[in-house]
Parts: structure tokens; sequence; C-alpha cells
């Protein structure tokens, strides 16, 4: 069976070993709780750490999962195919999806109702993030953009083009003003989103497998 599994983190020092696996310096530490799930794709907790959301590649609808008990409160539906990434906006109020189904969705955490759907991408929604400020959410996508939303309105801000393959992962610098994304065409791009409107890029390098 997939599975979640959570991992205590005051026993040793983080390091990885060799063949990608995940260990600590005082040996193989176990996890705390074991949540049974499909193909999860991603898992984020909201910044005051009450609640997990987690989000299945395998199936459509966000689980919102309490910390305190480890079961699920609420079932977030309203994707039509696969769910490819979930965030919370920094004050915790809100929580973002994207999925397979071309588009992300912002939910209210308090009552898992959806506040507003998010299109315009025509592929795959791979990565969302939210500006550290919470005005921002950064979508990437399979159809090699990148785009900028006004969360208050749900406007399309601005489309950042320059990947020449898909959009795997989108993150904002801790003041805001830079936006990174990761691709299929093996580069890393930083975008000066400071002025929202007209953001300047630069490619971090080429990296081969």
């Amino acid at each position: 069976m997939r599975a979640i599994r959570l991992f205590g983190l005051a026993l040793g020092i983080l390091v990885w070993a060799a063949g990608n696996s995940l260990g600590f310096a005082q040996g193989n530490l176990p996890p705390v709780y074991t949540l049974g799930f499909g193909d999860v794709a991603s898992v984020v907790f909201s910044p005051d750490g009450r609640y997990l959301a987690v989000g299945p590649q395998g199936g459509s609808s966000v689980q919102l999962i309490d910390t305190s008990s480890w079961q699920v409160i609420r079932t977030l539906e309203g994707h039509t195919s696969g769910v490819t990434s979930v965030a919370f906006s920094p004050d915790g109020k809100l929580l973002a999806s994207g999925s397979t189904d071309w588009t992300i969705k912002l939910w209210k955490v308090a009552t898992g109702r959806e506040v507003r759907t998010l299109t315009g991408h025509t592929r795959d929604v791979f990565s969302v993030a939210f500006s550290p400020d919470g005005e921002l959410l950064a979508s990437g996508s399979d159809d090699s953009t990148i785009k900028l939303w006004e969360v208050a309105t749900g406007k399309e801000v601005r489309t950042l083009e320059g990947h020449t393959w898909g959009v795997n992962s989108v993150a904002f610098s801790p003041d805001g003003k830079l936006l990174a994304s990761g691709s299929s065409d093996n580069t890393i791009k930083l975008w000066n989103v400071a002025g929202k409107f007209a953001p300047s890029k630069a490619t971090l390098g080429v990296f081969s497998p």
C-alpha cells in the first residue's frame, strides 16, 4: 500500500545518502505515523502546523488532515483529474491546488469551500506557490509557461515564457522579489517579479543528467 510517512526530525541531522535514500547521521529514522493513500503527488503543512494537505495524483480530491488526530477532516472536491501540487497561503487561510485538469483552485481552509478556479494553462499544472505577502500565486505547467495570478481577484497578471519544456516547480524568494522555476528543459530560471507586471528573467544554468 502506498503511504505518506511522517518523520520526527529531533533525533539527528538530516543527510542524503547514496542512491537518494533518506537517512540520518545517527541511523535510519522510523516513521512516526503512516497514513494510507493512493498515488500522492504533493503534501504540505499549514503555516501553523494544524493541517496537512494532501494532493493525490491518483485522485481528484484534496484531503485536509488534522495533525492533532491525523484524521482526514475535509475532502475538497472540484478537480476532474489528478492533483499534482498543493500550497497554503502565508496566513494559512487559503489552499491552492494544481491539477492535470489544467486548472488551479483556491479553497477556504476553514470551511473547505472552493473560492475560485483559475484557468488559462493549456496543459497539466505541475506546481503552485504563494508569494510571501500572499498577494500573488505562481503556477508552473506542462505548457512550458509560468502564470502569475492576483489572489484577491483571480486575475491573471502575467504569463512568463522562456522555458522550452514543462515547468515542474516554482518558488518565490523570501522577500518576494524573485521567482525560481525548474523545467524539464534542464534549466532553472530566475524571474524578477518585483514589478509584477514586467518581470525580467535570467537562466541560472543548464543541467545535464
